[in-house]
């Protein structure tokens, strides 16, 4: 498996840490788990560390992966704060195609400042 699947009770935020070679089949069966999981938690608030991950969806994939997000019964009203590197932003096409549906999902270089997003 590329990732790994946190919770922090102290600020109820999930956190997905995806790391090497991250495909869609990785993204959905991470997004998965997290809705199934922690579908009880109102607000949901998701923090995605893919600092350390290196994407190979294909723009189409990454397009596929942004609506199935924000069509997630569970997912869909999630907010979800992505953490990438200050050189590459693998999630792009992802997070432009989930807000375009409404999603609440914002990029962040700062770990600090993605939680206050999410704790905001």
């Amino acid at each position: 498996m590329s990732f790994q699947i946190r919770y922090n009770a102290a600020n109820r935020v999930v956190r997905v840490c995806f790391f090497g070679r991250v495909g869609l089949c990785a993204r959905k069966t991470a997004a998965k788990l997290v809705g199934e999981k922690y579908r009880h938690l109102v607000p949901l608030r998701i923090l995605v560390d893919v600092r350390f991950a290196r994407t190979v969806m294909s723009p189409a994939e990454q397009r596929k992966f942004g609506r199935y997000l924000a069509e997630h019964p569970v997912l869909g009203r999630a907010a979800i704060a992505i953490l990438h590197s200050r050189s590459f932003y693998p999630s792009l096409m992802i997070a432009k195609e989930a807000r375009m549906r409404g999603h609440r999902i914002q990029p962040f270089i700062v770990e600090a400042e993605a939680e206050r997003w999410l704790l905001g």
